[in-house]
């Protein structure tokens, strides 16, 4: 999520902190996705999923190679 948009979703709505408890929030970094299964790869690769390949291909591939982890 954006975090613009969040920021402001919290500001004009508070009391869904309380409902977002355990919610993991990243305010330090970059990920070509929204969803979850897209923007965490993104993130701790480095390489964004361009729709160039499967989905699967793409995990294969940034997986095999260097990472954050």
């Amino acid at each position: 999520m954006d975090e613009e948009y969040f920021r402001e979703y919290i500001e004009n709505n508070p009391d869904y902190t309380k409902e977002l408890n355990g919610f993991i929030h990243y305010d330090n970094t970059f990920a070509s996705g929204s969803r979850t299964m897209i923007g965490v790869p993104s993130m701790l690769t480095g390489q964004p999923f361009t729709r160039e390949e499967t989905y699967s291909e793409y995990l294969y591939k940034v997986w095999s190679e260097k990472n954050a982890l």
